[in-house]
């Protein structure tokens, strides 16, 4: 397969993974949405990090009404990502291993790549931002000195319906999220995790 062709294949795979979030497709299509892009380049021409999720693993893709539904009035836990992020793809596997860990059975999962950065699902990204508040980090642009957005992976503990904590990113020492977390990056993710969800009842 030439270079050109896998990029052209990788665009199609994005563009039509970025809608899969929300949609409610279950295990299998958060399995599809993640491993479709092993073997897969970047546009810049690097490798997607590969990435292997068990079959019993404990994401669960949202609604808009159930993510709703879990900040109006619920508690657990919710992750916004996205499958070509290389630090969403270095963070499932520590962050579905802490989940286990800690008892938790299901982290709803938002691909927020098309609400975030694209016109559809304004107002459920603007709610979104509402809800996570100072949790979803500052983001001015010359429009609105005071925008803030959500990068990630963000992964947020919730409690009757209020964000009680969250982390965002990998491990605090990686730097090149297309390198794999070392042993020890990983146990540091996975005690970061850990300490989060000890928050949900």
């Amino acid at each position: 397969m030439t270079r050109l062709f896998r990029r052209i294949v990788v665009l199609l795979s994005v563009v039509a993974l970025a809608g899969c979030g929300g949609s409610g497709d279950g295990d299998e299509g958060f399995i599809k949405e993640y491993e479709d892009l092993n073997g897969m380049m970047t546009q810049s021409g690097t490798a997607f990090l590969e990435v292997e999720i068990p079959d019993d693993h404990v994401f669960s893709p949202a609604s808009e009404d159930e993510a709703r539904g879990l900040l109006d009035d619920g508690h657990g836990v919710i992750y916004f990502g996205f499958p070509s992020c290389p630090w969403c793809r270095n963070a499932v596997g520590p962050m579905d291993e802490a989940a286990k860990e800690s008892g938790i059975e299901e982290i709803h999962y938002v691909n927020v790549s098309q609400i975030r950065d694209g016109q559809e699902g304004a107002d459920y990204y603007a709610f979104l931002l509402e809800e996570l508040g100072e949790f979803a980090p500052e983001y001015p642009t010359e429009e609105d000195p005071g925008a803030r957005r959500i990068l990630v992976p963000l992964v947020a503990a919730v409690v009757d319906g209020e964000v009680v904590g969250s982390h965002l990113g990998s491990a605090p020492s990686q730097t090149d999220p297309s390198v794999a977390l070392s042993d020890s990056q990983r146990e540091e993710l996975i005690g970061l995790y850990t300490d989060l969800f000890s928050a949900v009842p």
